[in-house]
C-alpha cells in the first residue's frame, strides 16, 4: 500500500510540473469516455435491444427465389402471400411486407397499438 501511494504521490508532483500535458491528457480522456459513452448507447438502442415480441428468436423472415433468374431473395407477391397463410402450417402467424424491409416507413399493428417502423 505505501509503494502506490508514493506511485499516486510521483504522479500528482509530475503532472503538476506540466499543466499543458495535464490539461490535454484530461480533455482526452473526457472526450475518449464520451464518445465511447454515445456510440453504446447507439449500439445498445439499435443493435441489443430485445425485439418487443413474445419469443423473437422464432422470428423468421421468408422470401421466395428465382434461380433461373439469378434472384436468391425475391420480394413475395400478394397473392402467393396469401396461399402461404391459407396453406401453411408450420407457422403460428404470417406477416407480410410489400418491400424490402427498411426501405420505407410502414405502421406495424399489434396488440399494443400501432407503431411506425422502418
Amino acid at each position: 500500500m505505501g509503494s502506490l501511494r508514493r506511485d499516486l504521490a510521483f504522479a500528482i508532483r509530475l503532472l503538476k510540473k506540466s499543466p499543458g500535458f495535464t490539461s490535454i491528457a484530461l480533455l482526452t480522456l473526457a472526450v475518449s469516455i464520451g464518445a465511447n459513452t454515445a456510440l453504446f448507447g447507439i449500439i445498445r438502442a439499435v443493435l441489443l435491444r430485445p425485439l418487443p415480441f413474445p419469443e423473437p428468436d422464432s422470428i423468421v423472415a421468408l422470401w421466395e427465389r428465382n434461380p433461373r433468374l439469378g434472384f436468391e431473395q425475391e420480394l413475395v407477391t400478394p397473392g402467393d402471400f396469401a396461399d402461404w397463410r391459407s396453406e401453411s402450417h408450420a407457422f403460428s402467424a404470417l406477416g407480410y411486407t410489400p418491400a424490402w424491409p427498411g426501405s420505407r416507413l410502414m405502421n406495424l399493428v399489434g396488440r399494443h397499438g400501432t407503431e411506425r417502423i422502418a
